[in-house]
């Protein structure tokens, strides 16, 4: 169930991707989040915001890739095992009804 929710966010986001912002958009808002923590441009301070905006897109790309990929090397789950039952095997049962409750022994 875990690597469905993982693909689908990875099939999102890189959906939202080709149909997102555009790269003008992006910068749009970059400039404006760094303008509103009191950074001008031109100034170091501006640059830094900028770079740290960058920076922190592409790791949030690769943390979302790297679960992506781990998720794809993961083993699947062991089966479960049922022990054969012969067919030639009797079963008894002996049932005893006390009140409305029924017990039942196989052996």
């Amino acid at each position: 169930m875990k690597h469905i929710l993982i693909s689908a966010s990875l099939v999102v986001c890189l959906g939202g991707c080709a149909m997102g912002p555009s790269p003008e958009e992006i910068s749009a808002g970059d400039d404006s989040t760094c303008q509103s923590y009191g950074a001008r441009p031109g100034t170091e301070a501006y640059t830094q915001c900028r770079m740290s905006r960058d920076q922190q897109r592409q790791q949030a790309k690769m943390a979302l890739l790297g679960m992506y990929m781990a998720n794809q090397n993961r083993q699947p789950p062991p089966q479960p095992y049922y022990m054969p039952v012969p067919n030639n095997r009797t079963v008894n049962t002996n049932c005893n009804t006390i009140g409305s409750t029924t017990n039942c022994q196989s052996y």
